[in-house]
C-alpha cells in the first residue's frame, strides 16, 4: 500500500519530470539549433520523451530506483553540456538543483548518500577537465554564447525555484495533515481514558460485589471447619469440599481482578515489611490443605536449617504467589499421589520450591507462563495464576522458574533475600480460643449477612463485637469506648466510611483507636485520603488466619500497654 509521504513523493517527481522534459524540447533544441550541433538535437528529443514517461517506471521498478534513474540521466546530460559547453554550461547552477531535487524527493532515507556521491563525482570530473583540458569544448560565437547563457540560467533558475516550490507546499500539506491527526489522536486518547476510567469504576463494583458475598461464604466455610468433629463423619468431608472450594473461588476472582488491573500491577508500589517466614507459608499451605484432601494429595513441607525466621518483602505480593504456586501443585498433582514443598536460601535469594508427580511436554512448558494457557486441558482453569505470579515474582526482582522430567514437574520461585531483625506476632487459624477476651470491637458493614459472619468470627477469639450498619449509627456506637474499630470501605452505593476515620483522628480522645479497614478495592484505596489514616487493611475475601493476625497486631500491644500501666 502506498503511504502518503509516498504520494506525495511520486507528485513531486512527475511534475520535476515533466518539467525537464518541456525544457527539453524547448530551450534544449533552442540550443541544438543555435549550435547547427546535430547530437543535441538527439539527446533532447531523448530526454523529452524519456521524462515524459518517467512518471509511469514505480509501479514497474519501484520508486527508489525510478528516483534514482532520474538523478542518472540528469548527471549524464550536464556532463555532457559540461565537456562541450564548458564554463558556459553552468553545471554549478544545475548540481544545485540536483542537490535540492535529490532531498526532496528522498528526505529521510539512506540511498540519499547516492545522487549526492554522483553529483559530487560530476563537478569534480568537470573541474578538473577545465584544469587539465581532457576534452576540449566546441567553439562557439560570442552572440550565440549570449543566447546559450540566457537558456542555461533560466533553466537553471526555474528548475531549482520549481523545486523550492514543490517541496514547501508538500511540507505545509503533511505538517496540515500531521496536526489532522494529531488532533485526532488527542481525541482518541481522550475517549481511551474515559473508557479506561470506566473500566476502573466497572472492576472497581465487580471486585466489592463479587468479594462481599465470598467473604461470607469463606467465613461460613472456616467456621463450619472449626466445628467439624461436632458433625457426623458425613457431614465433616463435605465441610472440607466447602471449604476447599471457597478457597478455589477465592483464588480464581483474585486472578480475574487482578488481570484487568495488569498495568497497575506493574506500577504497583512495593510495600516492604517485616513478615514471619514460616508463618507466610504455613498459613498458605493450611488454606491448600482442605483441597488436597479432598483429592487425596498428601503434601510435605520441609525447611532449610539455617533460614531466617523473619524478612522483609511485599506480604500481599507474596501470598498472592504462594497460593498460586501451591494451588497449583494441588489442582494438577494425579489423585492419590504425594507433593512436596521445600524452603530454602543462600546467601542472596530465598527459593520457594513445589514438586508435584506427573510430566509436562515441552510445548507446554514455553507456553505455561502465558496468560490464559493451562497445563491440563480437562481441569477448570482460567490459565492466569502463573502468568500474574510471574509478574508479581519479576516486579519483586525475582523469577519464577518450571523444570519437568518424566516424573516429576518442580516449580521454583527465587525471592532476594533480605533479613529482618523485626519480630511480628505470629497467628494462625487454629489460635487458642478466647484468647482476645475482654476486647471491644465494633464492626461497621451495611451488609447484615457479612456483619452477621464476622460476629461469630470474631466471637472465636473472645472479644465482645459491636456492630453497625451506617456511619451515623457506628458514630453512636464510639460511646461504648471499643477498643479496635473492623470496618468496610463502601456502606452503601453512595456512602464510604471515610467520614467516620476522618472524625475518630480529628477526635483527641479516639485519635490512636486503630482501625482496619475491609475491603475488596485495595488499589483504590490506596489512591484516597483515608489510606494514610488507618492502621490495616483486610483484603476481602479474607480468612480467619488474617482476620485474628490483624485483630492480634493491634490489640495484643495494647493489652500489653493497659497492663504496664496498672503495674
Amino acid at each position: 500500500m502506498t503511504t502518503y509521504s509516498e504520494k506525495g513523493t511520486i507528485s513531486i517527481l512527475k511534475k520535476l519530470s515533466y518539467l525537464v522534459a518541456i525544457l527539453s524540447l524547448t530551450g534544449g533544441m533552442t540550443v541544438g539549433k543555435v549550435l547547427h550541433f546535430t547530437p543535441i538535437y538527439y539527446l533532447e528529443g531523448f530526454l523529452g520523451i524519456f521524462f515524459f514517461m518517467l512518471p509511469s517506471l514505480p509501479r514497474y521498478i519501484g520508486l527508489n530506483l525510478t528516483i534514482c534513474t532520474f538523478f542518472v540521466i540528469l548527471n549524464a546530460a550536464l556532463v555532457f553540456y559540461g565537456i562541450i559547453l564548458g564554463p558556459l554550461a553552468e553545471v554549478h547552477l544545475l548540481a544545485s538543483f540536483l542537490f535540492g531535487a535529490s532531498c526532496c524527493l528522498l528526505r529521510g532515507k539512506r540511498i540519499l548518500i547516492f545522487p549526492t556521491m554522483l553529483v559530487l563525482s560530476m563537478l569534480v570530473f568537470l573541474e578538473l577537465n577545465y584544469s587539465f583540458g581532457w576534452f576540449s569544448p566546441i567553439h562557439i560565437a560570442s552572440g550565440h554564447a549570449t543566447i546559450i547563457r540566457w537558456i542555461v540560467l533560466t533553466a537553471g533558475t526555474g528548475l531549482t525555484g520549481a523545486t523550492i516550490f514543490y517541496y514547501v507546499q508538500f511540507s505545509t500539506l503533511v505538517n496540515t495533515r500531521f496536526h489532522r491527526l494529531n488532533e485526532k489522536l488527542r481525541i482518541s486518547n481522550e475517549k481511551l481514558e474515559e473508557a479506561m476510567e470506566a473500566k476502573s469504576r466497572y472492576v472497581d463494583m465487580v471486585s466489592h460485589e463479587l468479594r462481599t458475598p465470598l467473604n461470607s461464604i469463606l467465613g461460613v466455610a472456616q467456621l463450619f471447619y472449626l466445628k467439624k468433629n461436632e458433625l457426623d463423619q458425613e457431614l465433616r468431608g463435605e465441610v472440607d469440599h466447602l471449604l476447599g472450594a471457597s478457597m478455589m473461588c477465592q483464588q480464581v476472582i483474585n486472578n480475574v481482578l487482578d488481570l484487568s488491573r495488569l498495568n497497575s500491577i506493574k506500577n504497583y508500589e512495593i510495600k516492604r515489611n517485616s513478615i514471619d517466614l514460616k508463618d507466610l507459608v504455613e498459613s498458605t499451605y493450611t488454606m491448600q490443605r482442605y483441597v488436597a484432601n479432598g483429592r487425596g494429595v498428601n503434601i510435605h513441607l520441609s525447611y532449610q536449617d539455617n533460614l531466617p525466621s523473619f524478612i522483609y518483602s511485599d506480604e500481599l505480593l507474596c501470598l498472592k504467589i504462594l497460593n498460586n504456586l501451591f494451588s497449583n501443585m494441588v489442582k494438577y498433582a494425579p489423585p492419590h499421589t504425594s507433593g512436596e514443598i521445600r524452603i530454602s536460601c543462600d546467601q542472596q535469594f530465598l527459593y520457594f520450591q513445589t514438586i508435584n508427580a506427573g510430566a509436562i511436554e515441552g510445548p507446554l512448558l514455553d507456553k505455561l507462563f502465558a496468560a490464559f494457557s493451562s497445563s491440563a486441558v480437562e481441569e477448570n482453569s482460567t490459565g492466569l495464576g502463573l502468568f500474574l505470579s510471574r509478574t508479581y515474582a519479576r516486579h519483586l526482582k525475582g523469577d519464577i522458574l518450571v523444570h519437568s522430567d518424566a516424573n516429576h514437574t518442580v516449580f521454583s520461585w527465587k525471592l532476594p533475600l533480605e533479613i529482618s531483625h523485626e519480630k511480628k506476632v505470629k497467628s494462625s487459624l487454629f489460635s487458642t480460643p478466647g484468647s482476645l477476651k475482654g476486647y471491644k470491637i465494633l464492626v461497621v458493614d451495611d451488609n447484615q449477612i457479612e456483619r452477621s459472619i464476622i460476629t461469630k468470627r470474631i466471637g472465636h477469639t473472645g472479644a465482645a463485637c459491636i456492630t453497625a450498619e451506617s456511619v451515623e449509627e457506628a458514630l453512636q456506637k464510639l460511646q461504648e469506648k471499643p477498643n479496635l474499630i473492623l470496618c468496610d470501605f463502601y456502606l452503601g452505593p453512595t456512602s464510604t466510611s471515610e467520614e467516620l476515620i476522618d472524625y475518630i483522628r480529628s477526635n483527641e480522645e479516639m485519635k490512636h483507636l486503630p482501625i482496619i479497614l475491609a475491603t475488596g478495592d485495595v488499589e483504590r484505596v490506596n489512591r484516597r485520603s483515608c489510606a494514610e489514616k488507618i492502621d490495616g487493611l483486610l483484603l476481602k475475601p479474607y480468612s480467619l488466619s488474617d482476620l485474628q493476625s490483624a485483630l492480634r497486631k493491634h490489640l495484643v500491644p495494647v493489652r500489653l500497654l493497659l497492663s504496664n500501666k496498672v503495674s
